[in-house]
């Protein structure tokens, strides 16, 4: 039998292209309509291109004392996702995301005009 020749020459490299989309809608909750302008604001503060896809991309509607922001197609930089991720946490709760809920709120809720300031 002959043995086979292994090239050990060549690398082979691969690289993972992550891609920022929120192509699924997301759903979060607000407490209180105050700490959406607020969660606005620090957006606004840091990372101002942020706040104009942000407010492209979503709708905030108010339903039974609570503030929901869907947010669909939402198109991020690695950095602006890290951002993102890490400053809604702080104003508000992440709902796993269902068609269901979100037909519910767009059905029965209050869209809220946003402050385009």
């Amino acid at each position: 039998m002959k043995s086979e020749k292994i090239n050990n020459d060549k690398k082979v490299i691969s690289r993972r292209k992550l891609d920022m989309l929120f192509n699924n809608s997301s759903i979060y909750y607000f407490n209180n309509l105050e700490n959406y302008y607020e969660f606005e604001e620090f957006i606004k503060l840091h990372k101002t291109p942020l706040l104009t896809k942000l407010r492209k991309a979503s709708n905030l509607y108010f339903l039974s004392d609570t503030y929901f922001l869907i947010i669909q197609n939402f198109e991020l930089e690695d950095d602006e996702h890290a951002f993102f991720c890490s400053c809604i946490t702080e104003f508000a709760k992440f709902i796993n995301n269902s068609k269901p809920l979100i037909s519910k709120i767009r059905e029965n809720a209050t869209l809220i005009e946003k402050n385009l300031s």
